[in-house]
């Protein structure tokens, strides 16, 4: 399709996997805390299975890591 990026279509991923910067151009993604999200999922789990009754939900925290795969819209 001929699109540049970022100049034509901005790209970015999930979980900043070690890959991420080393494309090109290096891809701007979420980054997230995998292991602390896995933890808590599995104690969510065990918990859920001995109650019987559905844990809440909770958020964590998540973080931009900007790299060249996203345009800069404020640019003048």
């Amino acid at each position: 399709m001929n699109l540049r990026i970022p100049e034509d279509i901005s790209v970015f991923g999930h979980n900043d996997f070690d890959f991420s910067p080393l494309l090109t151009p290096p891809l701007t993604t979420v980054r997230v805390p995998i292991h602390k999200l896995g933890m808590i999922s599995a104690s969510k789990l065990f918990s859920m299975i001995k109650s019987g009754k559905k844990e809440t939900d909770q958020m964590l925290p998540t973080k931009m890591q900007f790299r060249s795969s996203v345009a800069n819209l404020h640019k003048h």
